[in-house]
């Protein structure tokens, strides 16, 4: 599959989304993310578990970032706080310029499995959010046509989830998430279960959208490489409780492209990132 569309051939916004997503106010919307001495703590038969110890960090409003660490440290459960799938056991978690809540036209949520329903087409998949939220039906298929051939599936509108390669399937998931014009997006290692090739595709295109759209991004991924390609800052975990160890600025140009991987700036970046998770884990055998 070729490149995304040129940005300017991306789908424009809907005319009012973000004044609907501030309420009707008209006035600019806080699409930042705050996230202060945040703990969570898990009861279990043997104890507590510190899952997240005194977590502190931002996402300033258009930014991308990144948790990265190994299994353990917390980057998921921060992010399904964010997204008021899980309480927090202390501390402030505001997004979107208000307490992190479930269910927000404003907020999209992106995990690692694609969670398309079998039984509907790729098209009936990507315009779910948009009958949850009741949108206008005209303009919304639209959207998600316009979308869809954003994200290489243009032809594709009318198979089945089955019917398509995982990498494709997360083309439409990523094709969902966008299609209520969210102002933050929440994404759980959305490629980690593809192959190398396929998530380097979908992480330059999930770049480009990104640049073009200027989405808050909150990502979280146990690939380092990963996490400075598409970051404007990388906030690196350690396990055991999860704790924040350093946040990272990346300083690296965009638009981004697959050759900054190469670059020394970007090589140094990875190794001292990687040098802070195996001065607290078990080495490099381990599993991130």
């Amino acid at each position: 599959m070729g490149d995304v569309t040129q940005p300017s051939a991306m789908p424009a916004r809907h005319e009012g989304a973000r004044d609907a997503a501030n309420g009707g106010t008209g006035s600019a919307a806080d699409n930042s993310i705050f996230v202060a001495d945040l703990d969570k703590t898990y009861d279990t038969r043997d104890g507590t578990v510190d899952a997240v110890r005194s977590a502190t960090f931002d996402v300033k409003d258009g930014e991308f970032v990144s948790l990265v660490g190994p299994s353990g440290c917390g980057k998921s459960t921060i992010l399904q706080i964010c997204a008021g799938l899980v309480a927090p056991t202390r501390g402030k978690v505001d997004v979107g310029g208000v307490q992190a809540r479930p269910g927000r036209r404003e907020v999209g949520i992106m995990f690692q499995a694609p969670v398309l329903l079998p039984w509907r087409t790729v098209s009936d998949n990507v315009l779910l959010p948009t009958e949850i939220f009741k949108m206008e039906k005209k303009p919304a298929r639209k959207r998600a046509l316009e979308l869809l051939e954003l994200v290489g599936l243009s032809g594709f509108e009318d198979k089945h989830p089955w019917e398509l390669s995982g990498g494709m399937q997360q083309r439409a998931s990523l094709a969902r998430v966008l299609v209520a014009d969210p102002n933050i997006l929440l994404m759980d290692e959305p490629f980690s279960a593809l192959d190398e090739f396929t998530r380097e595709r979908l992480n330059l295109e999930l770049a480009k959208i990104h640049e073009s759209f200027g989405r808050t991004v909150l990502y979280v991924t146990h690939n380092i490489e990963e996490a400075v390609f598409l970051s404007d800052r990388v906030v690196v975990m350690k396990p055991h409780p999860g704790e924040i160890l350093e946040i990272v600025e990346t300083g690296l140009p965009r638009p981004r492209k697959l050759e900054v991987l190469q670059e020394a700036g970007t090589l140094e970046l990875v190794i001292k990132i990687r040098q802070m998770l195996f001065g607290h884990h078990g080495g490099p055998e381990e599993e991130a």
